[in-house]
This record gives structure tokens, C-alpha cells and sequence, in this order.
């Protein structure tokens, strides 16, 4: 039923039974996002095609060249705090998915950041494991 006197087209209620469907198909995205990051550092191969490797292999990444290329590029840039990315988008997908507020976003993300970076600098200091490629 459209409401008299407004240009709403929408029955009420409706709009925000979009808004909250929206909100957790955004969650479900950043968690698949997630998800596709954390597989593709998980299927990280030195041997595969990258911005320091040049080679016409195929890229046995299970994402691919893409996963490739971003797996090598973070792995290279952070090491293994490359992670925390992936728990980033896996917290803010479970939040948008089971409709909690997200707050201070732009903050959470500067937290991310330097937790990123923090945690870069402070595995420098630990001697790498033998079969670190």
C-alpha cells in the first residue's frame, strides 16, 4: 500500500528490511573476502609468477595469477602478520552478518593498519623458520 502524501513507493517496513538484507550481504562479502585472502596466502608458492618473479609457469595459487600476485606482494611486505587482514574482514563480515552496529569504522581500520605494521616490525626481530621461502 503506498502511503498519501509522501513519495515513498515502498510499503512500510520494507525499507528497512532492505537495509538490514543489504547489511548482511555486505558482511557475507568482507567474510568471502576474507576468505579468499586467507586462501590465497595459505596457497602461497615462491615458484609462482609475481612482481619479483618472472617465469611463464602457471601459477598453482588457488586463486590464481591475482592470488598470486597479492599473496607474494603481502607475504613479501609483512610476512606472516599478512594475516591480519584476513581477521579484519572476517570480525567486520561477522559483524555486518549478525546486524551489530559497526562503529568508528575509520578508526578500526587505522587500528588495522598498525597492528599490520606493528606486528611486521616485531616478527623482523624473529629469526625466520628453515623452510621459509
Amino acid at each position: 500500500m503506498i502511503r498519501t502524501g509522501t513519495l515513498a513507493i515502498l510499503p512500510a517496513g520494507a525499507a528497512e528490511f532492505l537495509k538490514k538484507r543489504i547489511a548482511e550481504l555486505g558482511g557475507f562479502v568482507l567474510f568471502v573476502a576474507g576468505l579468499a585472502l586467507f586462501l590465497a596466502l595459505a596457497s602461497f608458492n615462491p615458484g609462482d609468477p609475481s612482481f619479483n618473479h618472472a617465469t611463464l609457469n602457471q601459477p598453482v595459487n588457488l586463486l590464481g595469477a591475482p592470488g598470486a600476485f597479492m599473496a607474494d606482494l603481502l607475504l613479501h611486505s609483512f610476512g606472516w602478520p599478512s594475516l591480519v587482514p584476513v581477521l579484519g574482514l572476517f570480525a567486520w563480515g561477522w559483524r555486518l552478518f549478525g546486524r551489530r552496529p559497526m562503529r568508528r569504522l575509520g578508526l578500526q581500520f587505522l587500528a588495522l593498519l598498525a597492528a599490520l605494521v606493528l606486528l611486521a616490525v616485531a616478527f623482523a626481530a624473529v629469526p625466520p623458520p628453515p623452510a621459509w621461502p
